[in-house]
C-alpha cells in the first residue's frame, strides 16, 4: 500500500491529517499540491482537487489511486478518523 498527501505550504487541515497519520506510524509520501509534477500527476489519475489536503490511497498497482478530498476528509470542520481508521 501507497499512502501520499498532497498539501499546500500553508494548509492548516493539512499538517492535521499528516499529523494524525503519524501519530498512527501509518508511512506516507508528501507531494506539494502546486508544482507542475503534482499537478500533471494529479490530472493523469483523473484527480482535479483544487483545494487541499488530498490523501490518495493505493492498494496496489493494479488498482488506481482512491482519492479522498478535503470536504470528505473534514467533514463539519474536523478529521473524520473513519478514514484514517480504514488504512490498513
Amino acid at each position: 500500500m501507497k499512502i501520499k498527501v498532497y498539501t499546500l505550504p500553508s494548509c492548516v487541515r493539512c499538517g492535521i491529517l499528516k499529523d494524525e497519520l503519524n501519530k498512527r506510524k501509518i508511512d506516507f509520501l508528501i507531494a506539494e499540491m502546486d508544482t507542475a509534477e503534482s499537478i500533471t500527476e494529479m490530472r493523469v489519475e483523473s484527480c482535479f482537487a483544487i483545494e487541499a489536503p488530498v490523501l490518495a490511497i493505493i492498494e496496489n498497482d493494479d488498482n488506481g489511486w482512491k482519492f479522498f478530498y478535503g470536504e470528505e476528509l473534514f467533514p463539519n470542520g474536523k478529521l473524520d478518523l473513519k478514514i484514517i481508521e480504514s488504512i490498513k
